[in-house]
């Protein structure tokens, strides 16, 4: 894969559609999580608190930290314009990379 390829590559059409409108609270901070997001279209901002953390826009990658830890959301993510993201579970995200498995040469 190339630096410029598409996050869109991932998504493909296994993998469920979330719409949230402007203003939405896509996930709160401390909430528990199993899940990450891939912005298909829209603008998200990422803020722990009040404090703005970063605005991310089409084809970003947000909470991917629920698949590294099973530790609660660190941050809120609140749709800043209508967002459509492609929602990824820990197990279908793992799938999508389609691991290869080598055999083992003794």
């Amino acid at each position: 894969m190339t630096a410029d390829t598409s996050f869109s590559l991932l998504t493909g059409n296994s993998i469920e559609t979330l719409r949230v409108r402007a203003g939405g609270v896509i996930f709160r901070e401390g909430e528990q999580a199993d899940e990450l997001f891939v912005i298909k279209s829209g603008y998200v901002r990422i803020q722990i608190g009040n404090r703005m953390m970063a605005d991310l826009t089409a084809d970003s990658i947000f909470g991917e930290m629920a698949l590294i830890d099973s530790e609660p959301r660190s941050a809120t993510a609140v749709a800043i314009t209508d967002v459509c993201s492609h929602l990824g579970k820990a197990v279908s995200f793992f799938l999508l990379a389609k691991p290869r498995i080598s055999p083992s040469r003794s």
